[in-house]
């Protein structure tokens, strides 16, 4: 189906012990993501999450969205020469995708042919624009857990503003 909803034995056990130290994951995370937001801020064509007053994200991962049309430089350029920095864990999702995009979705006839007969609409039909738009800009980030890892966020933080710094200063890379 496309879909990753499953759980086992191993997983939920890890996930019990984790769960006593949810808040100081999230305060963790929470400190490590503004950090980072912080680097990307100065420049136009990266914008990093927005969220509400008062609002705390969980942070499985810190997405910065990339205009291309302002940068001078494609998302893929950008990524390979903050790569060329050190910051091996920066990526352009590929893993994962649109969920329009998924069998379930696309195919529901193949999945659950009792409940969809071949005729049935499907998410190939459908466009969502907004949704394309986003996926097709993101550069995606890990967001630490733990205190003792300020160090990579700090490199990787000087290494964002590095490249951005000499995209702006040279109109590309």
């Amino acid at each position: 189906m496309g879909l990753k909803l499953r759980s086992h034995p191993l997983a939920v056990a890890i996930a019990q012990e984790q769960f006593g130290h949810l808040e100081e994951f999230r305060a963790v995370k929470q400190r490590h993501s503004e950090r980072l937001a912080r680097a990307a801020e100065p420049f136009a064509f990266l914008r990093p999450p927005l969220l509400p007053e008062g609002h705390q994200a969980s942070w499985y991962a810190f997405n910065l969205r990339f205009d291309a049309s302002t940068a001078g430089v494609t998302r893929e350029r950008f990524v390979e020469a903050l790569v060329a920095e050190g910051l091996v864990e920066i990526d352009i999702p590929g893993s994962t995708g649109l969920l329009d995009q998924q069998p379930l979705f696309t195919r529901p006839y193949d999945i659950l042919p009792r409940l969809y007969a071949q005729s049935a609409k499907s998410a190939e039909e459908e466009q969502f624009p907004s949704a394309s738009s986003f996926y097709d800009s993101i550069i995606k980030l890990p967001v630490w857990a733990f205190e003792d890892e300020s160090s990579i966020v700090d490199a990787y933080a000087e290494g964002i503003a590095k490249v951005g710094e000499y995209v702006v200063r040279n109109g590309s890379l």
